[in-house]
């Protein structure tokens, strides 16, 4: 598979060395993914079972269809849970289920809205401590969390990456996603950024677009 080298990662087609047919990622997409499968693989009420031991955000609780639990899946209360988010601080608070784009995300934080209002508008979600960023990645944008995030394909048995990128936010903003108005660069084949970030109105800047160069960090 092969991708246009500037906008690697981010352009809405594809093209197939068997029969060079240019492909919209949407169609690619729902076409190569078991999407039934995928309803339960993108519960992240559930990562923490699926991906035990592997470094991630702590989860200090879980909603799921109503049913509040503290770490370990231990059965509780929302009260309960909303004493574990004062003694923790601050915490951000993601819907588990039909999530995308950073949508229904809240952040909380000590001497802010009462906690027990935010969490009586979910019935499914997690709750979990802020995480700090690389200074690295600090440096481009600090006030979201800026993400890796990788495409696979699994052809013959063989996973083949596609394509990697950099998600970062902009502005105030405090999600990097690319449709809340965040803002993506491809990464080339040494790992290193491209020049160029894009949009999802297809608008594009030579870096960061608050002035930060991305060129080969």
């Amino acid at each position: 598979m092969e991708f246009d080298s500037e906008t690697e990662g981010l352009i809405e087609y594809a093209s197939i060395e068997k029969d060079k047919t240019g492909l919209v990622f949407r169609y690619f997409d729902s076409v190569l993914n078991d999407w039934p499968s995928c309803k339960a693989l993108d519960d992240k009420s559930l990562y923490d079972l699926y991906f035990e031991g592997i470094n991630k955000p702590h989860t200090i609780a879980y909603c799921c269809d109503g049913l509040w639990m503290t770490e370990g899946y231990k059965v509780s209360t929302m009260e309960n849970v909303a004493e574990v988010c004062r003694n923790c601080g601050t915490v951000i608070i993601k819907p588990s289920v039909g999530s995308s784009g950073g949508h229904g995300i809240s952040f909380w934080k000590e001497g802010e809205k009462d906690i027990e209002v935010i969490l009586s508008d979910y019935r499914n979600c997690v709750v979990q401590e802020i995480i700090e960023q690389h200074q690295d990645l600090a440096a481009i944008h600090s006030e979201s969390i800026n993400t890796i995030r990788i495409m696979s394909m699994v052809l013959n048995g063989e996973v083949h990456l596609l394509s990697s990128i950099l998600r970062m936010g902009t502005g105030n903003s405090k999600v990097d996603n690319v449709s809340s108005g965040g803002v993506a660069c491809g990464i080339d084949e040494n790992g290193c950024l491209r020049e160029t970030t894009w949009n999802a109105k297809g608008q594009h800047w030579k870096g960061h677009p608050q002035g930060v160069e991305l060129l080969g960090r």
